[in-house]
């Protein structure tokens, strides 16, 4: 079973809340620092052994590329037995590179080649259209 837990950027203070923190804070102190990010953790670790959550910029070294950690419905980009490409749901990395904002590929597949550099809110100017 899947380890539930988030982390929380807060865009205002500028400040990233990881797991362990936002366990210990009341839910007061929470709802008065101001507005929160959630993101979830998908339960699966880079090569490194760090936990990849919602947002997360990662390197894919079997193709040099940078991929954002995303979740919803997604198209795949492998072609099943119809000649089609299947819509799926879940955790899926986004290629920064890519204008298709609903194509991907499976994050389990992926996650021995891949690298965590970073995250969309705490590192924007590893995003290509970071201005």
């Amino acid at each position: 079973m899947r380890e539930i837990k988030f982390r929380a950027w807060g865009p205002n203070t500028k400040h990233m809340w990881d797991w362990d923190e936002l366990r210990h804070i009341d839910l007061l102190t929470l709802t008065t620092v101001g507005e929160k990010i959630l993101m979830q953790f998908t339960g699966l670790q880079d090569k490194n052994g760090v936990d990849i959550y919602e947002g997360d910029i990662l390197f894919a070294h079997m193709n040099e590329a940078l991929y954002v950690v995303k979740h919803g419905l997604y198209i795949h980009s492998n072609i099943d037995n119809d000649g089609e490409s299947p819509d799926c749901y879940g955790w899926y990395l986004h290629r920064t590179s890519d204008h298709s904002e609903n194509y991907g590929e499976s994050l389990e597949g992926s996650k021995k080649f891949l690298e965590s550099k970073g995250n969309i809110y705490e590192n924007p100017e590893l995003l290509p259209n970071h201005q």
